[in-house]
């Protein structure tokens, strides 16, 4: 691929000059490249120009958490498009291993950052979790919000994707049974993060936590915990701090499953069969509980 940084650097009024890449591109993935200028460095992402609205989304995201000044968040330099690309410019962060300190500071962060809240759940406009649509139309009701704007989309995805008699059953069952994991929990509105996974958090300057790729919403806090468990990355000391910081309820092992399972049909959907068996694994668990 034929990276303009010539243009790239006219339209963005930066002074480019060099591009590294950062991931390997495929085909259908938005690149990430490490650009170079005279006196410093900047993080590229370029997409087609059908991906534009996937980088006004990740945009509206940075920007929102960074407003919280709750945690290091990349800042915004410029998004536009090219004659025949779309691209999203921010600082270039460069990330060391994350570590005690910084896991304990990110834990600390995230309660503050979960600390701004909102009257409804939702946000209004609508973002992505990796390259699936996530609705986010405004609700009063968070369980209303989980089924009709988390489950049911991607039981739709997994149902035209050939996955219906596997799982559409239990889902429904369980869609049916939501309430019963809320009888003597209320959630608020939080700030959420929305794909809090160990790929999404680093550390600069050796004890500085930093997140980013979002896919904000305002929901239960208890989501991004969830997601932060599914596939690890996160030291003990992350939780230890959060819950000193703000405790968590007493239920929230029982629920962490069901906002997982929200992941991981997304997983079964963008990436197959591979994840199908966990995804039922999940689901058997929940109907167990109810």
């Amino acid at each position: 691929m034929s990276i303009p940084i010539k243009e790239i650097a006219r339209i963005s009024g930066l002074s480019l000059v060099e591009p590294e890449y950062v991931n390997t591109p495929t085909s259908g993935q938005v690149i990430k490249l490490k650009v170079r200028s005279v006196d410093s460095n900047y993080f590229l992402k370029l997409g087609l120009l059908s991906e534009y609205p996937l980088l006004v989304a990740e945009q509206t995201g940075l920007d929102a958490l960074k407003s919280t000044r709750a945690v290091k968040i990349p800042e915004v330099l410029f998004i536009g498009t090219t004659s025949t690309y779309s691209l999203l410019i921010t600082e270039y962060l460069e990330l060391k291993t994350n570590n005690f300190l910084s896991g304990k500071r990110l834990g600390e962060q995230l309660a503050a950052l979960h600390r701004h809240t909102n009257e409804f759940f939702g946000l209004g406009d609508d973002n992505w979790i990796g390259l699936n649509p996530q609705m986010n139309n405004w609700s009063t009701s968070w369980t209303g919000f989980f089924i009709d704007y988390r489950l049911s989309p991607q039981l739709l995805i997994a149902s035209k994707k050939g996955f219906q008699s596997t799982i559409e059953k239990k889902v429904n069952i369980l869609m049916e049974s939501v309430e019963l994991f809320f009888t003597q929990y209320k959630p608020q509105p939080s700030l959420l993060h929305g794909d809090l996974w160990s790929g999404n958090w680093g550390t600069i300057n050796e004890e500085t936590p930093v997140i980013f790729d979002p896919a904000i919403y305002y929901g239960d806090r208890e989501a991004d915990l969830a997601m932060s468990k599914l596939f690890g990355g996160f030291p003990n000391v992350f939780y230890e701090a959060y819950n000193h910081s703000w405790p968590l309820d007493s239920g929230f092992n029982l629920r962490q499953n069901l906002y997982n399972l929200y992941h991981l049909l997304n997983h079964l959907n963008l990436f197959g069969e591979v994840y199908l068996n966990q995804t039922n694994a999940v689901l058997d668990q929940l109907l167990s509980e109810i």
